[in-house]
């Protein structure tokens, strides 16, 4: 009897641990867009790929199309919104005058939450809705 017991404790374990893989894995998911009302700072990753905080620990995970080589090299950034929204696959960063679509956002792995608690001193990120950063942009060019 004690033998099917433990039989049984360590199937609910493995169970129990296959869920928690399956919500960790879920919560990673893309999604195709984020609310956003104000941005708290942002974190470079890599060339493609950086942390954007829209709470005070509410944080995702952006990438960038390819080609784009200026986030180690910025300080501040410009994110455009669609109606409140970040749109994967609409939107933009800007970082100056080069501009990189966000192809995916995710949620941070626990790793990169417990590494970046909170958005680096000094990289300032601002929103902006995209009709207006290009009707702005396009009056800063030329005058």
């Amino acid at each position: 009897m004690q033998k099917r017991q433990m039989w049984w404790t360590l199937i609910v374990l493995l169970c129990a641990e296959a869920e928690s893989n399956v919500v960790s894995v879920l919560e990673r998911a893309p999604r195709p867009q984020i609310r956003v009302a104000k941005l708290f700072g942002w974190q470079p990753l890599d060339a493609q790929q950086l942390l954007l905080w829209t709470g005070k620990e509410e944080v995702w995970r952006m990438y960038v199309a390819a080609g784009c080589d200026t986030l180690l090299k910025v300080r501040s950034i410009v994110v455009t919104t669609s109606e409140g929204h970040i749109v994967a696959g609409k939107d933009k960063i800007y970082l100056g005058t080069k501009s990189c679509l966000i192809v995916k956002m995710t949620e941070p792995d626990s790793i990169l939450k417990r590494r970046y608690g909170k958005a680096r001193h000094g990289f300032v990120a601002a929103l902006a809705t995209s009709t207006t950063f290009q009707i702005n942009k396009h009056m800063w060019s030329v005058g």
